[in-house]
């Protein structure tokens, strides 16, 4: 019996793995086009979310969670961007 549930449970690890590095790879990619920091963070049912720091109130009244701030938002999330993006490297840089 083990030899039939094995596959299935290393099939799933294997979608959820591939599903964090999908959304890791997306908030990636949002912050080297606006150059803000985007925070991977989890919700419900195992999902994930990526969020700006400017979108905590929405996060805030669709997870009905009280006080989320950006302290708390980089404690929770799985994943967080760095603070400089394209922008500011090409800001500097005087494009």
């Amino acid at each position: 019996m083990n030899w039939i549930l094995h596959p299935i449970a290393s099939y799933k690890t294997w979608r959820d793995r591939k599903y964090m590095k999908r959304m890791i790879r997306e908030a990636k990619r949002m912050h080297e086009m606006t150059g803000k920091r985007y925070h991977v963070v989890p919700i419900d049912d195992g999902k994930l979310d990526i969020v700006c720091n400017d979108q905590m109130k929405i996060y805030n009244r669709m997870n009905k969670k009280a006080n989320v701030n950006g302290i708390n938002l980089v404690e929770m999330s799985i994943y967080s961007t760095p603070v400089n993006g394209l922008y500011f490297r090409m800001k500097k840089l005087k494009i």
